[in-house]
């Protein structure tokens, strides 16, 4: 479960002593932070990291994530989750895929009063929303 304090710590540790920083860890805080959006952490959490850290190319992945969800671009946001250079770090971050998932209905209840089937299936990449439907609430026609 994330616990934003608990990530934030770790990296103001490793802003102490950078010689016990350990960037995988540093990146699965990242990804975890992303899971609160639309709260700040990702952001936060950023700004705590040095900047050889920042610019490696996983961190600048994530940044790029976390800019197509604030913006809602989700061809971008699904391209970006199937690259190769995140998939097996956001696979390994248990329910990352059921937030951006919960995230997309988010936007897509608040922006939208009726949607098609079909483009709610690709907005959230499923091909059947029988399940999804049930959990929310929806009705769906068609």
């Amino acid at each position: 479960e994330y616990n934003p304090h608990v990530g934030r710590a770790i990296l103001k540790l490793y802003q102490f002593d950078p010689s016990l920083t350990n960037f995988d860890v540093v990146v699965l805080v990242l990804a975890k932070a992303l899971t609160a959006l639309p709260e700040n952490d990702f952001l936060d959490c950023l700004y705590l990291l040095p900047a050889h850290v920042a610019e490696k190319a996983v961190v600048a992945h994530l940044v790029d994530l976390e800019s197509k969800l604030q913006g809602f671009d989700l061809k971008g946001i699904w391209s970006l989750y199937e690259s190769s250079e995140l998939k097996d770090l956001l696979t390994s971050v248990v329910g990352f895929e059921d937030f951006v998932r919960n995230y997309i209905v988010l936007a897509l209840t608040i922006t939208h009063k009726t949607l098609s089937v079909r483009e709610v299936e690709l907005a959230l990449k499923l091909t059947d929303l029988t399940s999804t439907a049930h959990k929310y609430g929806w009705k769906l026609e068609g």
